[in-house]
């Protein structure tokens, strides 16, 4: 935590953060605390420039449909694969939560504040997420009265549910393949064996008869 406080201390811009105590230890004057933030509201304001997070689903999925670039922290699960696509959209940069310090938190704050292209990018990618015939809500609707419809839908359950474990895990497919590979080795495995007992065996029994005519 220090190395984040001393970091923020260095920034012009005032920082938001959700703390369950009433203030945090050597709080610097730039950041203010509170136990709980309307996030989606707080993302959604215009001048937020940036989000620290861990890199959770929802929150990295608010952070998207806000267009707001972010320092993200991932600490275990899904998260290491939620930050590395953010990464790969460029509207995020990643910090090691096993080697953070107060220099590698500055830099990665100072990279994403100074840099228009992470905020370019954030647009863009909340554009193309905002960019659907529904909203989240109406496609939830839509798909729930669908379901009532029609009865539960089973022309739209996937096949997968009918198979057995290991026909959905491929187990049989597998072995399969295993089998014919290792029917394949051995086979070459036969005929190099006796090719090189015919290579071998030849000179041996030239080399026989020579001594007979002699």
């Amino acid at each position: 935590m220090a190395a984040f406080l001393q970091a923020f201390s260095e920034l012009p811009q005032r920082i938001l953060w959700k703390w369950e105590g009433s203030t945090l230890p050597g709080q610097p004057k730039n950041i203010k605390t509170a136990k709980w933030l309307p996030q989606v509201d707080v993302l959604g304001h215009p001048k937020v420039r940036l989000f620290l997070t861990h890199g959770g689903l929802m929150g990295t999925m608010e952070a998207v449909f806000s267009g707001v670039p972010m320092v993200a922290i991932p600490l275990f699960g899904d998260q290491f694969h939620n930050v590395k696509n953010l990464q790969d959209e460029g509207i995020a940069v990643k910090l090691d939560h096993m080697s953070v310090t107060k220099e590698k938190v500055l830099a990665a704050l100072r990279e994403v504040l100074s840099n228009p292209s992470y905020k370019e990018n954030a647009m863009a990618v909340s554009r193309a997420f905002r960019d659907r015939p529904m909203s989240p809500l109406n496609t939830a609707m839509f798909w729930t009265e669908y379901v009532i419809r029609h009865r539960g839908a089973p022309h739209m359950r996937s096949a997968a549910l009918e198979l057995s474990w290991y026909q959905y895990l491929l187990l049989d497919v597998i072995a399969v393949l295993f089998v014919i590979t290792a029917a394949s080795l051995l086979t070459l495995y036969v005929i190099f064996k006796k090719l090189f007992h015919l290579l071998v065996s030849k000179p041996l029994h030239s080399k026989a008869e020579k001594k007979k005519m002699n």
